[in-house]
């Protein structure tokens, strides 16, 4: 159980904590995040600087989504203190930006204060904010309620009908729904995944501090870190863009899928289900680079409910349940306290075997890379 002490109380605990391992970094600093309610909200960051130009940049993110920054703070943590101390700083630098929406963090919700979805606000370009997806907004008006939620089980599921093996939501699949509604969209606070009318201000200052960095290196690496979906306590790797995100020849330099199959699965843009969203921090760091650069960046998500239908549904009606209540508040806190409670467990899971494996594999994976890469003593 030597691991469980990375895993932080809470946002206050794992702020001091952070800040504790990563002052040993040669540039250590923090973002204050405006709020209306809060003092408090700050992004950390760690930048550890390779000694040459030309070599590869790590850069290593949590807490995107804040319920799950609890996971990304324990394994970030765990790099800070047995990683890094053995890297070859002559061609490798390593950035970690530390809990990206704090205020969701401290407060167990995916969004910022503001109900944006950071990994759907991602970008340097004010193109992201222009797209449409009318079609999501009309499943926000026909499946949320204008109106505080009043109990566990969401309005949509109400609506579900099956068919075989198939679920369906009035006249639209289960498949359909996610694949829709899970982009993201730019024109409503109300509506699913929004993702902002403008870059929040944590996203403007990481493409400042990224554009500072990333120009001195050949390659970048992202493994931004999150967990809920997959089968539990597995780890999946994920991309945005394929053709953007991940170049390939420096991704079988650094991944192996099939001799690293005990480590993780590898989710292919091509598979059946894949679905591309918008605005996401691989996209970021996509458009980010020159073309003389080559870029591989990842999602680690460490799956907590599992793949079956059931772990869709239960996932689907925390989804709304917690979307309609960041919107339109709750009935009682008795109704909000639990709410909160079944979130924090889905992004965060009590049971100390989940919590021993997730560490345990990213340990493995990161040295993995490291390794190939010649960067690890």
């Amino acid at each position: 159980m030597a691991d469980l002490h990375y895993f932080p109380k809470d946002y206050v605990d794992a702020k001091q904590d952070f800040r504790r391992r990563g002052s040993s970094a040669a540039q250590f600093g923090q973002w204050q995040v405006p709020s209306a309610t809060e003092t408090d909200l700050f992004v950390d960051h760690a930048y550890y600087p390779a000694e040459d130009s030309g070599g590869k940049l790590f850069l290593i993110f949590s807490g995107v989504h804040g319920a799950e920054s609890y996971a990304g703070h324990a394994i970030q943590s765990m790099i800070l203190e047995e990683i890094l101390p053995r890297l070859k700083r002559k061609a490798t630098g390593f950035f970690l930006a530390h809990s990206l929406n704090p205020f969701g963090f401290k407060h167990h919700q995916r969004c910022t204060e503001s109900g944006v979805n950071i990994n759907r606000n991602c970008s340097s370009s004010p193109k992201l904010y222009k797209i449409d997806n009318s079609a999501s907004l009309e499943l926000t008006r026909r499946f949320i309620p204008r109106a505080p939620v009043d109990g566990l089980e969401c309005h949509l599921l109400k609506q579900m009908r099956r068919e075989g093996e198939r679920v369906w939501f009035e006249d639209i699949s289960l498949d359909q729904f996610v694949k829709t509604a899970a982009q993201g969209q730019y024109a409503s606070p109300e509506g699913f995944e929004f993702g902002g009318f403008a870059p929040e201000p944590q996203v403007r200052a990481l493409t400042w501090r990224l554009r500072e960095i990333m120009s001195r290196y050949r390659d970048v690496i992202l493994l931004d870190l999150h967990t809920g979906l997959g089968d539990r306590a597995r780890l999946h790797l994920l991309t945005g863009d394929p053709k953007a995100c991940v170049h390939p020849e420096l991704f079988r330099e650094l991944f192996d899928p099939a001799q690293d199959k005990a480590l993780y699965d590898f989710t292919a843009h091509d598979v059946e289900g894949f679905y591309p969203t918008y605005g996401a921090t691989n996209d970021l760091v996509a458009e980010l680079v020159t073309p003389q650069q080559r870029v591989c960046a990842l999602t680690m998500e460490f799956g907590t409910l599992g793949h079956d239908l059931g772990a869709q549904l239960q996932s689907m009606n925390q989804w709304m349940l917690e979307h309609q209540g960041c919107c339109f508040g709750y009935r009682d806190d008795e109704v909000r306290a639990q709410i909160k409670q079944l979130n924090l467990e889905k992004f965060n899971p009590s049971d100390p075997s989940w919590r021993e494996s997730i560490v345990f594999i990213a340990r493995n994976l990161v040295q993995k890379v490291l390794q190939r890469s010649g960067s690890l003593t």
